[in-house]
């Protein structure tokens, strides 16, 4: 039986997934580097004859076109986007501008819990994307902020005198060296900052809601984030694999 393959391209790696029908067989992470290390590491990944689609959710456009060159030929390409058919209505003042992680995790999240109420989706990598759907299935939008590595980043850039933050949680929020200090910032700072983000979520969807977390950050900050009702991390594979089939060719 044929395989799709879901690829999720983010700032950092290329997430992917063999499937067959809803079910994943093997995923695979490939770390950004060079074209060539790009190609060569997807070449063993997609380089199949059972391989009959390929879908790629992408915020790097030049990763999106070194996987349509390493594809198969034979295989059809879905590009993941706000234009293409798919489970939900995409009610969101700029659609053209949405990004196609944001929309893949929530249709992945919204036909795994859509049936019981609004969903609201927490993605935690580079950025932190907060999702809100309803629970007649329309995506309303969210909200946009910075992700751990990101504040660290920003930190580091615009204080010399901090040191290198490890990004771990800390026992306690009252850091007694400069590291733990920062540790504490950042890591308590993204959760609170999550915490709150989606208890106003929540009051404005005024329904009941099913919360689901994603994103490489999601299995460190999971047990602080008590709104949090389920963890996926594939969250956004199983939503483009869901828009591959509704838009195959």
């Amino acid at each position: 039986m044929a395989l799709r393959v879901a690829i999720d391209i983010g700032n950092s790696a290329l997430k992917t997934a063999y499937f067959r029908d809803a079910v994943i067989l093997e995923t695979c992470r490939i770390r950004m580097g060079t074209d060539d290390e790009i190609q060569s590491q997807l070449g063993t990944f997609i380089a199949r004859d059972d391989i009959e689609s390929v879908g790629v959710s992408s915020v790097v456009p030049n990763a999106t076109r070194l996987v349509r060159q390493t594809a198969p030929r034979h295989c059809s390409f879905v590009e993941i986007n706000a234009r293409l058919r798919m489970p939900i209505t995409i009610d969101y003042a700029t659609p053209d501008t949405l990004g196609a992680d944001r929309l893949a995790s929530a249709v992945g999240a919204w036909s795994e819990w859509g049936a019981y109420g609004a969903v609201i989706v927490v993605d935690i990598g580079t950025a932190v994307n907060i999702e809100a759907i309803t629970a007649e299935g329309h995506y309303l939008g969210g909200i946009i902020t910075a992700g751990p590595d990101t504040v660290r980043r920003a930190l580091q850039g615009r204080t010399a005198q901090l040191p290198e933050a490890m990004l771990k949680i800390p026992p306690r929020a009252i850091g007694t060296s400069t590291q733990d200090a920062l540790r504490a910032g950042i890591m308590y700072g993204v959760i609170d900052q999550t915490e709150g983000a989606v208890r106003r979520l929540k009051i404005e969807l005024a329904q009941r809601c099913v919360v689901v977390a994603t994103g490489g950050w999601c299995e460190a900050l999971g047990p602080s984030l008590k709104t949090v009702d389920h963890f996926d991390s594939h969250l956004a594979l199983r939503g483009i694999r869901i828009l591959m089939e509704m838009n195959a060719p």
